[in-house]
């Protein structure tokens, strides 16, 4: 919901916008979908840029399945702590 409400929001107030992953979420099969050239990344190559948390954020609250919340908050506090972040990657694109 919360990116739909962006979505709506930068295109209400005419703000250009690129989706970070250009592959569609197939929504009632619950798995990515076909590419396209709408966003930065294939959902492939994502992983190495970013973690899309969307439909497992559930799982990782609830550690569920091979899911471990304790690892993640400890994996995103050594992301954000780093001396410096390199965005070069992101920038470029």
């Amino acid at each position: 919901a919360e990116q739909l409400v962006l979505r709506h929001l930068l295109e209400k107030y005419e703000i250009d916008f690129q989706p970070l992953i250009s592959t569609y979420w197939d929504c009632d099969k619950w798995e990515w979908g076909k590419d396209n050239n709408k966003g930065i990344w294939k959902f492939e190559e994502s992983g190495l840029y970013l973690k899309h948390y969307g439909p497992l954020k559930s799982w990782i609250k609830d550690n569920k399945a091979d899911q471990n919340y304790d690892r993640e908050i400890t994996h995103l506090l050594n992301c954000i702590n780093l001396p410096t972040l390199d965005l070069s990657q992101v920038t470029k694109k």
